[in-house]
């Protein structure tokens, strides 16, 4: 749905709701474009809506796409943190996120149409390394890529950690902890730590057997 569309059918439902929506236009509109001034490194494509408060911090590249909405929870808003000059954060388009944090040594990847609760997002076990070069690190503790793909469901009280990936279509249930987790397209993932994945389909059948 385009931003007019979603304002006109706002306007005529919901006028409260329309001025929520134009007032989180107007703020993620000016945050993206201090960002451009101010933080080049920081790249944020309009239109963005902040519902909430969104604070971005650190050297490295963050990139987020269009359509994404930054929305209230039990923490403020979203915190995103780089680590190093080389860190990479890419949030793909249409993301709904809500009291999120995440913080980035390497590399960390955000497909379209995430809905995220309050969680930690994190590819590194340590963010504070003064004074420790990385070859005296254990090989476990080095940062490792998170991928998250398209059209997941990110459920509050989560942590999902380095080297996760999660397919497309999946969901993060409540309190689920994922380090170095493959989990696969349209799966379930609970626990801590969350060891296997249920497929979604068959959650479905066996609901259709008990009806």
């Amino acid at each position: 749905m385009s931003v007019i569309s979603r304002g006109i059918q706002l306007s005529i439902a919901n006028p409260l709701g329309f001025a929520g929506l134009v007032k989180a236009l107007v703020r993620g509109t000016l945050t993206a474009l201090y960002c451009k001034i101010a933080k080049p490194r920081v790249k944020i494509e309009f239109p963005f809506f902040m519902y909430e408060i969104f604070r971005v911090n650190g050297p490295g590249r963050v990139f987020i796409g269009s359509q994404c909405s930054i929305y209230p929870n039990i923490f403020d808003g979203v915190s995103i943190v780089t680590l190093d000059r080389e860190s990479e954060i890419r949030i793909g388009r249409h993301c709904s996120l809500g009291g999120v944090t995440i913080r980035c040594r390497k590399k960390i990847e955000i497909g379209d149409r995430v809905m995220a609760g309050q969680s930690l997002i994190q590819d590194s076990m340590f963010t504070e390394c003064q004074g420790t070069s990385e070859k005296a690190m254990p090989q476990e503790m080095l940062p490792r890529p998170i991928r998250i793909g398209n059209n997941v469901w990110i459920g509050a009280q989560t942590c999902i950690l380095g080297g996760t990936t999660i397919g497309d279509d999946s969901v993060v249930s409540l309190g689920t902890v994922c380090f170095g987790n493959v989990i696969e397209e349209y799966r379930l993932a609970s626990g801590n730590p969350s060891l296997r994945p249920v497929s979604i389909s068959r959650l479905m059948r066996m609901q259709d057997m008990h009806r």
